[in-house]
């Protein structure tokens, strides 16, 4: 099981999710090396006053599920696996770092990677059976979340990548994420393989 750093950390003051709700997302995990590499990179960059991803929770989400009642977690399930269903193991090669969001103050600096048609078809597969309301419209932009900034701030990060290898995905993950002692902590459901019928 894995804990992880979600696209949407805690904030001072934010509630627990609903009684007898679970916090879910889709995500995907490169192997530690990739990551070690990544942060090499990171350590190079004078950047504005941040925090990092611990090296064991870097991940890519695939799809935010949000908030779902814990007697929906079969039928979550049950969607992700038929999501994933036929997708076929890909390459995902880390391209450069990047502030985001891209316009406006920034909250983050991530390590933005390629967009090989089986993770958009992946994601657009979640998307269909799992999205609600206005998160079914939200632009992907496949990225791989590395520090946080602690306020948001403008500053200019564009360093490639060339030297952090591409690296297989052959899984996705379903996580929890649950909120605590001021920080979010994840673990993991499901792990599903892809390239299955």
């Amino acid at each position: 099981m894995r804990r992880d750093a979600d696209e949407r950390p805690a904030r001072r003051g934010q509630r627990h999710a609903t009684k007898g709700a679970l916090r879910l997302f889709v995500a995907l995990y490169p192997p530690q090396p990739v990551v070690a590499a990544l942060f090499e990179a990171l350590a190079r960059e004078p950047l504005p006053p941040h925090r990092t991803t611990p090296l064991d929770q870097v991940h890519l989400t695939a799809h935010f599920v949000g908030e779902v009642d814990e007697r929906q977690l079969d039928a979550v399930v049950e969607s992700v696996r038929a999501a994933a269903r036929g997708v076929q193991p890909f390459e995902l090669a880390p391209l450069h770092l990047a502030p985001l969001p891209e316009n406006g103050p920034a909250r983050l600096v991530a390590a933005l990677t390629s967009a090989p048609s089986a993770l958009v078809e992946l994601h657009e597969r979640l998307v269909a059976r799992l999205a609600r309301g206005r998160r079914k419209g939200a632009a992907f932009l496949p990225h791989l979340t590395l520090a946080r900034f602690d306020a948001p701030t403008r500053c200019e990060v564009a360093t490639p990548l060339v030297h952090v290898p591409p690296f297989a995905v052959d899984a996705v993950h379903l996580m929890q994420s649950r909120i605590g002692d001021g920080a979010v902590h994840h673990r993991g459901l499901v792990r599903v393989e892809l390239g299955q019928r």
